[in-house]
Formats: C-alpha cells, sequence, structure tokens
C-alpha cells in the first residue's frame, strides 16, 4: 500500500462518463466545460435558445467514449432527443441533457444517454 496521494483517474478511465452529474467534462483538447445552471428536463425556450447559438457544438455520451457530433449524426441525435421528449421514445430509453461553457463563453450541449 502507498503512504503517497494517488493521481486522480482520467474522467474517461473510469467507466460511462456523466458529465452531468459532475458537473464537468473535459474535452479532447484538454478544453475544461463546466455546467451552466440546471438540467434540461423539457424542451422550451431555453433550449431553443442554445440550439440557436452560433458554434454550439453537442457532446452525445453514451458509453464509455463520448463522442461530439455534428453534420447528420447531430441531427439524428437530436431528432431522437426531440421524440423522447414527445413520448415516442423506445421503451427504457432515457436522455438528460444540459449547458455546458467553458472559460471563453463558448457553450455545449451535453446529452446524457441511458436505456
Amino acid at each position: 500500500m502507498s503512504g503517497g496521494p494517488q493521481e486522480p483517474e482520467p474522467e474517461q478511465s473510469r467507466g460511462w462518463p456523466q458529465p452531468i452529474s459532475t458537473g464537468h467534462w473535459t474535452d479532447t483538447g484538454g478544453v475544461r466545460w463546466h455546467l451552466r445552471g440546471r438540467r434540461i428536463d423539457k424542451p422550451g425556450p431555453p433550449l431553443r435558445r442554445l440550439l440557436n447559438r452560433p458554434g454550439l457544438r453537442i457532446l452525445h455520451a453514451y458509453g464509455p467514449d463520448p463522442l461530439e457530433v455534428t453534420g447528420s449524426a447531430r441531427d439524428a441525435l437530436l431528432e431522437r432527443v426531440h421524440r423522447y421528449f414527445a413520448g415516442e421514445a423506445p421503451p427504457h430509453s432515457a436522455f438528460w441533457l444540459a449547458e455546458f461553457r467553458n472559460d471563453n463563453h463558448q457553450a455545449m450541449l451535453i446529452i446524457e444517454e441511458g436505456c
């Protein structure tokens, strides 16, 4: 047994990362993102404003390696989230959404998916 402090494990090595639960995320470029406000529990003006924000990044946290989604993958994920909020998702599907910001005030929507 070692008497000294241990290095913390990187977020990605502790199983399925849950940035919304932990309140932070460090992307592959080393940029640290922090939860802004509370979780988004339903569609509405706050989510619409966020989705219309220029330069918005979207991170899909499902599995051990969350991925930033763009293009058609982004559109497909947002459609699945829309169906979930409309009550049209397959049984046992779940999505959690939250806005994150970095120190430069850039925005990221993090979508955690569970089943």
